[in-house]
């Protein structure tokens, strides 16, 4: 019976220990495990991270914080792009002029409301981009937010129209809602919508809306084309810098983009406002890839 009862003591010390020992395992593994998880989720911790206050190493770096927003001023050097009624009035010259109002304006917001905002601009002069360069300048800057500026041209068509890609991203909507509706404000021919895709097939993108990473649209600010689209645009080049510059600004609000919030609750986006009907009007071979 006392060698039974040894023999039994030794089991259970056996069992005992063989648990323990498979309890510290679990426990080296899962300390492991918990390593790398952090590594993956942290990949470019700092050299010294030894921060002891816990709200300073919390906060976003001024870097982190600062609203991004590109704006691009379409075509440019040898690519003209439309006409205004085959005359020497060229589209890259307004997209510039409308572009340098806008960039104007950001940095009047950002200053006047002390803003962390950084403006980044394709070109300020007359200077040939490509689309890829284009893209590249908004993604390799990590904006925010990208807006590309034009005007149309097309026989016997009117009107202000911004496009943004087929998936219909909600950000992008927003974007291209709050410029149209602003645009609409100052005076404009015809609003002829927030659009999806490419002028001649729906299923396609323009490549500044496919290519770049972040909420992007392309504003087609009237047609050249048009007398009346043109004396708008001259009359009220300044005010259309001022109304997109205040939507880009908006709309970084309404998203919450680095930490920025809201100045009053944020409306619906009204739906009727879509236009996902087959383009009116034949484009202008001039008008080129944008």
């Amino acid at each position: 019976m006392a060698q039974k009862k040894v023999k039994r003591h030794l089991h259970k010390g056996r069992v005992a220990c063989a648990v323990l020992i498979l309890i510290i395992i679990f426990i080296f593994i899962g300390n492991i495990a918990g390593c790398t998880d952090k590594e993956k989720k942290n990949p470019t911790l700092p050299a010294d991270n030894s921060v002891t206050d816990e709200t300073a190493s919390s906060q976003p770096s001024a870097e982190d914080s600062q609203l991004i927003i590109c704006v691009d001023a379409g075509h440019g050097g040898s690519d003209s792009g439309s006409l205004a009624n085959y005359t020497t009035r060229y589209e890259k010259d307004d997209n510039l002029s409308i572009a340098l109002a806008t960039q104007k304006y950001l940095e009047k917001i950002k200053d006047k409301d002390n803003i962390n905002m950084k403006i980044i601009m394709t070109r300020t002069d007359d200077t040939f981009v490509s689309l890829d360069d284009r893209c590249s300048i908004a993604n390799d800057a990590n904006a925010d937010l990208f807006v590309s500026l034009h005007r149309n041209s097309a026989e016997n068509a009117n009107g202000v129209e911004v496009w943004v890609h087929s998936s219909e991203p909600a950000p992008d909507c927003r974007l291209a809602y709050n410029i149209l509706m602003s645009l609409q404000d100052v005076g404009i021919s015809k609003n002829k919508g927030v659009r999806f895709g490419y002028i001649e097939d729906p299923s396609l993108d323009y490549q500044v809306n496919r290519e770049t990473n972040m909420p992007s649209c392309l504003v087609e600010l009237g047609f050249m084309s048009s007398v009346d689209d043109n004396a708008l645009f001259d009359k009220n080049v300044d005010k259309y810098g001022e109304a997109i510059a205040q939507s880009i600004v908006k709309t970084a609000k309404e998203l919450g983009l680095k930490g920025l919030k809201a100045d009053k609750k944020v409306q619906p986006i009204e739906t009727e406002y879509y236009n996902h009907e087959v383009t009116d009007y034949i484009p202008d071979p001039s008008v080129g890839n944008h």
